[in-house]
């Protein structure tokens, strides 16, 4: 799908404490001023995630990816892969879905507005 283009410009004006506010909350939440107003502008409210809670998700699927990257090597080098292996990717794998299920179940977010 590709990306629609802004097609219609249009000026509004801010005191310099209102664009300051703008700014601000542009930044806490990563987003440039002018995407953070046209989202607030559009949608009403910006929802946002926190997901440093989640960080703990990441150094298994990290722990995944380093052992299918030995496999894949393995593999390359020899024109093997063997089932076991292959078990033990598939069954880490099974365990962070279940994982990544239970945790995203109901993000938490914060609302700006």
């Amino acid at each position: 799908m590709e990306k629609e283009k802004h097609s219609v410009e249009r000026k509004i004006y801010f005191t310099n404490d209102e664009w300051e506010t703008v700014e601000k909350r542009a930044a806490l939440i990563g987003k440039r001023p002018n995407v953070y107003v046209r989202d607030i502008a559009v949608h009403g409210e910006v929802k946002v995630y926190d997901f440093s809670e989640y960080q703990t998700l990441v150094f298994p699927l990290r722990g995944i990816g380093v052992n299918i990257n030995q496999i894949a090597m393995v593999a390359n080098s020899t024109g093997k892969v063997f089932q076991k292996d292959i078990e033990e990717i598939k069954q880490s794998f099974r365990e962070l879905k279940a994982m990544f299920d239970e945790h995203f179940k109901e993000l938490k977010y914060t609302l700006l507005g």
